[in-house]
């Protein structure tokens, strides 16, 4: 099977089970049919952040230090929550090391085929997340 791009947004990531104060990682999430991909944008703290699309050369962006994947199978968690009034998308898997989890805050648009009516775009974000980890584990 091969691999095809399902969803794409900028985001702001964080570390951690929530979002904080702090200033979050730029980057991309990318939903594939097989992992989700976060994509860092090139730039510091003081530099102007260069956005780009990924979406059609993952491999590339994967090499932007900070970037990372998840197989969908490695996936334990996916849940659309709020902290102070703003939503976000919690993800939570396994590694070798043990259990990890991001935060994420969309600062553009969810951008993908099929946007689920009435829903938010984090509740869509988890429950087409949570439809293709299902359908990962099948194959």
């Amino acid at each position: 099977m091969s691999e095809s791009v399902m969803g794409k947004a900028e985001v702001g990531l964080y570390e951690k089970e929530k979002p904080s104060m702090g200033q979050a990682a730029k980057g991309q999430l990318i939903l594939t049919n097989r992992r989700i991909v976060y994509v860092k944008y090139l730039g510091g703290k003081f530099l102007r952040v260069k956005v780009e699309d990924y979406s059609n050369r993952i491999e590339e962006g994967l090499k932007n230090d900070g970037s990372f994947e998840i197989p969908l199978k490695q996936i334990t968690e996916v849940k659309a929550d709020r902290i102070w009034g703003t939503g976000y998308l919690r993800v939570r898997y396994r590694t070798d090391m043990g259990e990890k989890v991001y935060s994420l805050i969309l600062t553009s648009m969810w951008t993908m085929w099929g946007i689920i009516p009435g829903k938010s775009p984090y509740e869509d974000m988890a429950q087409r997340i949570e439809q293709l980890r299902k359908e990962a584990s099948i194959a």
